[in-house]
Formats: structure tokens, sequence, C-alpha cells
């Protein structure tokens, strides 16, 4: 075959490929951001754990699991402020979780465990915080709440840091207003989201805590 030849074909492959994505474009697309997602948990958990950010979203959720019977104690990891002169004042996820449960007339216990570090920088840390916190606890089984593109990163970090403690660990996918795996090539936040997220998986899926050259958060 002449090399004239092997680069048509190539080109051939190239546009056939082209076509099926086009053809295909909306069913791929779904189906990458499904990977990201894992929304699995039962019943019967020792507490349910809000990680950092998004508490519009995330801490709602745990109210609604509370609500399920599916744990009576909802538990808040503890970061490090973006600000620290005014991380308290615009954002304390005690404050705004007693705020939701005053407002549904709810009873869970709330409690925020202490960081090791002075303020978690990432899931690995957050992780290091619960696992001490269930182990002093006795805890068997708990259920991670974050948002729905960050469940398998964050399950990949929990499940390297519980590796042998013998608790199962649940993950509950908190959903927003925005953006979902159907629509998320649709908005600036979807799009920036989904391109970052696999990066961010791989350098988990590499390490089992902070890497010295990322300044995790």
């Amino acid at each position: 075959m002449s090399i004239l030849s092997k680069k048509r074909n190539i080109l051939i492959f190239i546009f056939f490929l082209i076509l099926i994505f086009v053809l295909n474009f909306k069913y791929i697309m779904i189906k990458y951001a499904y990977f990201f997602t894992v929304n699995q948990y039962e019943v019967g958990a020792d507490a349910i754990v809000v990680l950092s950010g998004s508490p519009s979203t995330r801490i709602p959720l745990a109210f609604d699991l509370t609500e399920e019977k599916f744990s009576n104690q909802i538990l808040l990891t503890d970061t490090m402020p973006l600000n620290k002169n005014f991380g308290f004042k615009l954002y304390n996820s005690l404050d705004i979780s007693k705020k939701i449960r005053d407002d549904r007339k709810s009873n869970e216990d709330i409690l925020k465990v202490p960081s090791l570090t002075g303020g978690a920088k990432s899931t690995f840390d957050e992780a290091q915080d619960i696992l001490r916190f269930s182990k002093e606890q006795n805890y068997k089984h708990i259920i991670i709440v974050t948002d729905f593109y960050h469940t398998r990163r964050a399950l990949l970090a929990f499940n390297k840091i519980f590796k042998d403690s013998n608790i199962r660990i649940d993950s509950a996918a908190a959903y927003n207003d925005i953006f979902n795996e159907k629509d998320w090539w649709e908005s600036d936040l979807g799009i920036s989201t989904y391109i970052i997220e696999p990066v961010k998986l791989i350098v988990y899926f590499f390490t089992s805590g902070n890497s010295k050259y990322i300044k995790n958060y």
C-alpha cells in the first residue's frame, strides 16, 4: 500500500469517527457525564457526611435523606476558608444547616467535624477527618453527600483513605438548577466542570493524598 493510500485511509477513518460523533453527539455527551456520577446509598447509615462546597444543594439533600430515614445525624466537614477575614461571615455550613433545620422544623443532630490540619484543602483531607471521627464513634456505615459530578472522585478519595477501616461508604448525588448530565454542554458552568473534572479524577487515581505539586481545594 502506498503512502498516499495510507493517508487517504486515515482521513476516511477520521471522517467516519467525526460523523459518528456528530450523529450521536447528545448520547455520547450524556454517557460521558454519567460516568462521573455515583448515586448509590442505602438506609441504616450512622451518619450523612456533607462535603464542603455548594451548600445550597448538598445540605438540603442531606436533610432529605434524614427525613427519608437513611440516618438521623448530619456531619459537616471543616474546610479552610477562601478568605480568612470573611470566610466565616459569608459562608458557614453549620449556620446554614441549622437555618435549614429550623425552616423544616426538623430535629436532626448536626455536627461539624474538627479538621486535623486547621481546615481541609481537598477531599482527601476531608476523608482523613471523617475517618478519625468515624473510628472514635465506632461507625460502620456513612453516606457522603456532594455534587453529582464530584461523586466518583469523592468516593475514590474516601475509599482510599478508608481502605482498611471496614466502614461502608455510600455516595449521594446533589443536583443544581443550572445543569445536569443531560444538558451540561449548554452552560458555561457545565462545560468548565466537565472539562476539569476528568483531570482531577486522574490526579486522585494516581495519588492517595494531597499532591505536592497541586494545591488542592
